[in-house]
């Protein structure tokens, strides 16, 4: 009954196992190895970390000399724009009161214009009526020469008008 089955002597594995075993010597050349290889990855890593330190350090040190000096530029460029619209303030109140002052003499020139109409129409109507004489009274004496001198006006109004008109133009671009 047994016959037909035989049992192997020495299972594969065990056979292995017989001609790959180690000495002690073996082991402990493989485990001082082992030890020195872990204490070179050991003083790599601490290697690595300690670079990591430093670098983060560095990394830190450098941003916060650099927000200090993005700090400190930000803080000049609030006082230069500052300072340029006080500037510009003080600019503008000046422009506003030379526009006032000039609408004043605007007004002032516009009201002269208007004043002299009459006299100068009297002065020309005085004019007028004196050449209808007749004879020696068409004489040229001082009160004829005071209504031409009256009589210039035009020249004067109409240099007057052209003054009204700059300060018009002028206080519409301002």
């Amino acid at each position: 009954m047994f016959g037909s089955l035989q049992v192997p002597p020495i299972f594969p594995s065990s056979r292995n196992a017989l001609y790959t075993r180690f000495s002690l010597n073996d082991w402990n050349t493989a485990n001082v190895t082992n030890y020195v290889a872990s204490d070179k990855a050991r003083s790599s890593a601490e290697r690595v970390r300690l670079d990591a330190v430093r670098l983060c350090r560095e990394a830190n040190d450098k941003t916060t000399r650099t927000q200090n000096d993005v700090g400190r530029r930000l803080g000049d460029r609030i006082g230069d724009i500052e300072y340029w619209k006080t500037e510009v303030r003080n600019e503008t109140d000046q422009m506003i009161t030379e526009i006032d002052a000039l609408t004043r003499a605007k007004a002032a020139l516009e009201k002269m214009i208007v004043d002299l109409e009459i006299p100068l129409h009297i002065a020309q109507e005085c004019l007028y009526n004196r050449e209808k004489r007749q004879g020696i009274d068409l004489v040229h004496d001082d009160v004829e020469r005071a209504l031409l001198k009256a009589s210039q006006i035009p020249y004067c109004h109409t240099t007057n008008a052209v003054i009204v008109i700059a300060c018009s133009r002028q206080i519409t671009f301002s």
